[in-house]
């Protein structure tokens, strides 16, 4: 890649997205450790040539020391885990031998972490999702998903597939945390951004494992 990336830590974390990033970083606040830079690949896609263009930077080797690669499972945790394993290895770079784990040896010292952990199917919103599982307003957020099935099955079942009004959400988790956000005083934030608005339960025990990890990529 032509675009040119400015390495600043000896600390660097891979994300896929500006959601990924504002909730990462409001987590590492959250934990007090050292700093680390996130930096965003727009896209699971989208990881080796952001890893070659962070090699290929003239301060990779001197200032680089442990490198933190975080991806959403989605339906397929073997795959995601493999994606990545082909972007470090392609990039010349070392891949702990399952996720959330880091590899030994010199720098950079790389680990793996494939969200939501413990080789669970999901994304990044099942996360969130699961620090408010027993927030009050989950059950009207189930009701919701449940009408809007209801809805479209028994009041536009011959919907056209083109019209982009009609039509029950691809990604339900997705939909559930849009849901659960617009139950919030301020119902206009981004999954991301209501991390750092404490919409989000930054201390919850599910984010234990991603904690460990975080700790462990700033270790010195």
């Amino acid at each position: 890649m032509s675009e040119t990336i400015r390495i600043e830590e000896p600390h660097l974390l891979l994300v896929e997205g500006t959601n990924d990033q504002h909730f990462l970083e409001a987590l590492i606040r959250k934990l007090s450790v050292d700093p680390v830079q996130v930096v965003r690949v727009f896209g699971k896609n989208n990881y080796s040539g952001i890893l070659q263009t962070l090699v290929m930077a003239p301060n990779f080797k001197s200032t680089v020391r442990r490198l933190g690669v975080i991806r959403d499972n989605d339906n397929d945790p073997d795959a995601a885990f493999k994606s990545i394993k082909s972007a470090l290895e392609k990039n010349g770079l070392p891949c702990p031998k399952h996720p959330e784990a880091f590899t030994a040896g010199k720098p950079p010292i790389v680990g793996v972490f494939l969200i939501p952990g413990r080789g669970k199917e999901g994304c990044l919103e099942d996360l969130c999702l699961s620090t408010r599982r027993d927030h009050p307003t989950m059950a009207c957020v189930e009701k919701f998903m449940v009408c809007v099935g209801d809805r479209m099955n028994t009041e536009a079942p011959d919907a056209p597939a083109d019209d982009k009004a009609y039509g029950y959400p691809k990604n339900e988790t997705k939909a559930r945390a849009h849901a659960f956000l617009a139950s919030m005083p301020e119902s206009d934030k981004t999954v991301g951004i209501a991390a750092e608005e404490g919409y989000w339960k930054m201390d919850h025990p599910v984010l234990k494992d991603l904690s460990k990890f975080l700790r462990t990529l700033t270790t010195r």
